[in-house]
């Protein structure tokens, strides 16, 4: 896996116009590519690259009903602003110790006013 990230890394920091890759392995088992070839006596493989020269796709028009539907997360703050807002008893954890308090009245109204903030920020558009 980590040579995998380490792959990606490093062909996304060769420029685009290379068109020769080599890849080798130092003496600490290290592999490398670059567009540049190993240090004399080491053993490496070159491969051919293709660049691609087509230019960035078009902007695309947005959908308008994409843009009308609430992200899931403005979804979430609202359902949490209506249980919040309602009569019923709302319970958290608080001290993040896994287990759910009931939440006093000064405390509910801080969250509620925290997720009417959130939903700001959320849910504009």
């Amino acid at each position: 896996m980590r040579c995998l990230v380490l792959i990606a890394c490093l062909c996304a920091s060769l420029p685009l116009a290379a068109e020769e890759l080599y890849r080798w392995t130092d003496d600490k088992g290290v592999v490398h590519y670059t567009d540049q070839p190993p240090p004399a006596g080491t053993k490496f493989e070159k491969r051919e690259v293709k660049v691609d020269e087509a230019p960035p796709p078009a902007a695309t028009p947005r959908n308008e009903t994409a843009a009308a539907k609430p992200s899931a997360a403005c979804e979430r703050v609202r359902q949490n602003i209506k249980v919040l807002e309602g009569s019923g008893g709302v319970s958290m954890d608080l001290d993040g110790d896994g287990q759910a308090e009931a939440l006093d009245d000064v405390t509910r109204k801080r969250e509620l006013e925290r997720s009417r903030e959130l939903e700001k920020t959320l849910c504009s558009a």
